[in-house]
Formats: C-alpha cells, sequence, structure tokens
C-alpha cells in the first residue's frame, strides 16, 4: 500500500474525531488570532471576484477564512483525497466546488489568482516536490 493510500485510510478512520478536535476553542482561538494578524499584513492577497483553489482542503477551512477576512467574493474550488472529509465539506459549502482529488495526481486545468494550503504538506512529504510542481502549475 503506498504512502498515499496508508494517509487516506487513516483520514477515513479519523474523520469525524479530527473534526472535533479542530473545533476546540484553544484551537479556534489560535486561528482566529493567526488569520486576523496575517490579513492585517496581507490584505490584499486576493482581488475581488478572483478564482481560488484549496488543494488538500479538508473541512474548507481555507474557504471560511478568506469569507470572514477578505470582505471580497471569489470563485473556490478544494479537494482532498479524503472522501468522509469531503463529504462533511460539502454539506457546509452545498455550493461550493468541492470535490475528492488526489494531490499527487492532481492535474490543474484552470489557472488561479491564489491558492490556499493549510497543512496538507506533511501529510505527503515524500512527494512534496512534484506536488508543489503540480500545485505551482495551476497558478497565474
Amino acid at each position: 500500500m503506498s504512502s498515499v493510500d496508508q494517509q487516506r485510510e487513516h483520514f477515513e478512520s479519523i474523520s469525524d474525531t479530527y473534526f472535533d478536535a479542530r473545533q476546540h476553542p484553544n484551537h479556534l482561538l489560535y486561528k482566529k488570532l493567526m488569520w486576523e494578524l496575517f490579513f492585517e499584513r496581507n490584505g490584499h492577497v486576493l482581488h475581488d471576484g478572483g478564482k481560488v483553489i484549496e488543494p488538500m482542503c479538508g473541512y474548507s477551512e481555507g474557504k471560511a477564512i478568506l469569507e470572514q477576512h477578505c470582505g471580497k467574493t471569489f470563485d473556490y474550488s478544494g479537494f482532498d483525497f479524503s472522501e468522509s472529509i469531503i463529504d462533511r465539506a460539502k454539506k457546509n459549502y452545498p455550493s461550493a466546488d468541492i470535490y475528492v482529488q488526489d494531490v499527487t495526481k492532481f492535474e490543474g486545468h484552470e489557472q488561479y489568482d491564489l491558492m490556499i494550503l493549510i497543512g496538507g504538506l506533511h501529510h505527503v512529504y515524500a512527494h512534496v516536490s512534484s506536488v508543489l510542481e503540480r500545485l505551482v502549475s495551476a497558478l497565474k
């Protein structure tokens, strides 16, 4: 079994626990403070109507962060390799373009203005160079 398949199986088995842990007040406070500081310094990262992609999106936290801090409208796409995690993300954002995709096999057919990547690369550590090449090719 490949390391990517092992990660996918692991996430499928812990997706509910992982979601609950990310709702803990300490975690939420940390994210709030971190992203407030980031957008205070980098509020210009997205123009109104921009196209955003969130690889390894998990529960599409990047979408929520951008909505909360940017004050801009944007066209969002997100993907993750865990079906159970994507199912929950789709429930939270039913009209968003959220789908199952293995980042190690990603081929960007569109060009995006912004990519938001939150904590996913360590899950594909053995493939980081090729994953980054694939992702960068999707940016304008």
